[in-house]
């Protein structure tokens, strides 16, 4: 599953709006954006995972 950089965007822009934090004012580390990525890429492969268990199980129910 990819994400969808429009989503992503809408997301962040919407929470610091909230919290009134101007973009242009934000730095982000090497480091920072590294973490990000690895759980971004954790949580695509679970929500994948999940995805396959649910097809699989659909799969199963109509075999019966």
């Amino acid at each position: 599953m990819q994400q969808n950089p429009r989503l992503t965007e809408m997301l962040v822009r919407k929470l610091l709006r909230k919290y009134n934090v101007d973009p242009s004012s934000i730095e982000v580390s090497e480091e920072d954006r590294q973490m990000l990525q690895g759980i971004i890429q954790q949580i695509e492969e679970e929500v994948n995972q999940f995805l396959e268990n649910q097809q699989v199980s659909e799969n199963s129910n109509t075999d019966n």
